[in-house]
């Protein structure tokens, strides 16, 4: 259910950010003496908005921090697919893989959910 909601808000905000950057602005006050200090700071504001997140998510998951910041940052609509991916290595306090099966399962579990076996770590 939390996925459900945060994608929707991903594309929410995605939505938002086409809309916002399809105007014109050549009535715009700051246009007329070469554009004005926020208008040059909101590529980078709308960057940091998906690209954080989407770092951060990728970070839970053992995954590179840079490449998903600048993928999401750019392509805010991998923020969706990032949610989705599962890790890619075991992640302390996070996730761990299960011995018999090779899945990933949440750090404090004693038994695969994928397998059923027991997990024994010391």
């Amino acid at each position: 259910m939390k996925k459900v909601i945060l994608c929707s808000a991903v594309l929410v905000l995605s939505l938002v950010t086409i809309g916002m950057g399809s105007g014109s602005y050549e009535n715009s006050p700051g246009v007329a003496q070469g554009g004005g200090f926020v208008t040059m700071l909101t590529p980078l504001i709308f960057f940091l908005i998906f690209g954080t997140p989407g770092a951060y998510i990728a970070w839970k998951k053992g995954r590179s921090i840079r490449g998903w910041l600048a993928l999401c940052g750019f392509f805010p609509f991998l923020l969706i697919f990032i949610i989705f991916l599962p890790p890619v290595k075991e992640v302390e306090g996070k996730v761990k893989q299960c011995p018999a099966c090779k899945e990933f399962v949440k750090w404090g579990a004693t038994i695969c959910k994928h397998c059923r076996s027991e997990i024994n770590y010391q």
